[in-house]
């Protein structure tokens, strides 16, 4: 059997991995499943919807995929399984895990990671079995993951690193817990330091693989240059995507949602979708929180942009 061919979208929440994986699901190749860690917890326990409409209790693919995922397993619950695996997901041990492939000397760190590979493989196995598609697009983000498969022999991962102003993505945060609770709820100040070590390390898991196999992309540059931006990775993935152009602008037309039952709501939006850049934090993130994120964290906001310049110009002038 073959690898099975994963598409990572790493960065932060919030940041346009949405819009990006539907822009990829627009190829008929490929399955768009959203955050894949999040399976057991908002999956089988919260019983999300799925944005082909159902429930994940009611949504056939889902469940044929729990089902064949469980009988994989059959000495192990998925109570257990869940717990490791939340265990090694946690951002700390990604300091762990980067000292443990520089050296390799630890049996027992050998068999916590061998452990997690060898759910997430088999779960990404099935998902690609039951789906028919040929390449898995996943927005699970977390740089602990994306460094842990870099390390698996069963999967051809092609990592997508997306950034997005932090203004806009501490704007899109307030929105959502206003939505979701009817209040603010996250401090504004943990989630730009969240921001900022989540932004460095998944940054620092792109290391991990091979210069011409993955991308560095600019939310803002994405959504006003999608015909580019599109070009550049259906050459990339061998793939062939269907969008539509009006005024120089591109609109996916997506009659089905595919299966994603965590993330942005915009997983349950279809028909005309426009790839445009959500700005509206100009307007409504109040200006002391504009002045507190650009303090704190637009620095490191261009300094990324400058030191990965040579990528971020190279999706620009290809």
């Amino acid at each position: 059997m073959g690898k099975t061919k994963v598409v990572f979208i790493t960065g932060f929440w919030l940041s346009g991995g949405t819009i990006l994986g539907k822009s990829l699901m627009s190829s008929k190749e490929v399955i768009f499943v959203g955050e894949v860690r999040d399976f057991y917890t908002f999956g089988i326990i919260t019983n999300q919807q799925c944005s082909c409409g159902e429930r994940f209790s009611n949504c056939n693919f889902w469940q044929n995929v729990k089902n064949e995922y469980i009988n994989s397993f059959p000495s192990e619950s998925i109570e257990k399984i869940t717990e490791e695996l939340g265990k090694f997901e946690k951002w700390t041990n990604y300091f762990k895990l980067k000292k443990f492939i520089r050296n390799k000397n630890d049996k027992s760190y050998q068999l916590f990671l061998d452990n997690y590979l060898k759910h997430t493989e088999k779960l990404y196995e099935i998902i690609s079995k039951l789906s028919g598609g040929k390449i898995i697009v996943d927005t699970s983000r977390t740089p602990v993951r994306l460094l842990a498969i870099s390390q698996s022999t069963k999967l051809d991962v092609f990592p997508i690193y997306i950034i997005r102003d932090p203004r806009g993505v501490v704007n899109s945060y307030i929105k959502k817990d206003i939505r979701n609770y009817g209040k603010k709820k996250h401090s504004v100040i943990m989630q730009i330091l969240k921001w900022g070590i989540k932004s460095l390390l998944s940054l620092n898991a792109m290391k991990s693989f091979n210069t011409t196999n993955k991308i560095y992309l600019s939310y803002s540059y994405f959504t006003n240059n999608s015909v580019h931006v599109l070009d550049i990775l259906e050459k990339s993935l061998n793939l062939k995507f269907e969008y539509i152009v009006e005024n120089g602008r591109v609109s996916l037309n997506q009659k089905l949602g595919g299966h994603v039952f965590s993330g942005n709501r915009l997983r349950l939006t279809t028909g005309k979708i426009p790839i445009i850049e959500d700005v509206k934090w100009r307007d409504e993130l109040k200006w002391t929180y504009k002045i507190l994120v650009s303090i704190i964290s637009i620095p490191l906001f261009k300094y990324i942009l400058t030191k990965y310049r040579y990528y971020f110009n190279y999706m620009m002038n290809t």
